[in-house]
């Protein structure tokens, strides 16, 4: 089976795509965390997520954070 991964420059939207297609390999694919990011390290740099609320945010989150989770 071939996955075309494809995004934009755009920085919300490529962190977005990229927590998508590292959990499918998680989920699907078995892999680890780490193994699931390793191809994502080219896109490289990533927007980190934060909390939904107003202000300052008191806690980022990585792309490999949420793969972590998800593992």
């Amino acid at each position: 089976m071939r996955v075309y991964f494809a995004t934009g420059s755009h920085t919300h939207k490529k962190a977005n795509a990229s927590v998508l297609i590292g959990a499918w390999q998680v989920i699907f694919l078995g892999r680890s965390a780490s193994e699931a990011y390793a191809p994502l390290v080219a896109l490289e740099p990533f927007v980190p997520f934060r909390d939904a609320s107003s202000g300052s945010s008191t806690h980022n989150m990585t792309v490999l954070d949420c793969l972590a989770v998800s593992s």
